[in-house]
């Protein structure tokens, strides 16, 4: 888990420039999270609720409820493509996401607020 840089910038009044300080606490999944949605990608079969925290984990980072299906999610879901893949047509048919697939490209994956019914 240590592939992610984790760095937080402060303003320097003095300087005028943006400064890198250290993180305490290592990395954490920005929240918010919604608990009906956490709960319907628990239930869905494999790696989907592990690959919906990773998902989440990423639109805290990238601060954009939009993320684009990298290595990262197979890292942070601590399973394969092939299981990645399984478990993003899990969570589309559930209605937690919304995935945007172009030929040659990653994936872009949407998150819903709320599991569509």
């Amino acid at each position: 888990m240590n592939n992610f840089p984790v760095e937080k910038l402060s303003f320097n009044v003095v300087s005028g420039t943006f400064e890198s300080k250290k993180v305490a606490g290592g990395l954490f999944i920005k929240g918010p999270l919604p608990l009906d949605w956490i709960a319907s990608a628990n239930s869905l079969p494999g790696k989907a609720g592990a690959v919906g925290l990773a998902i989440w984990f990423l639109v805290g980072v990238r601060a954009s409820k939009i993320v684009k299906l990298t290595k990262q999610v197979e890292q942070i879901a601590a399973c394969q493509r092939k299981a990645v893949y399984t478990a993003i047509l899990s969570l589309e048919e559930a209605g937690l996401i919304s995935v945007t697939r172009r030929k040659g490209a990653r994936a872009t994956v949407t998150v819903m607020s709320t599991p569509i019914s």
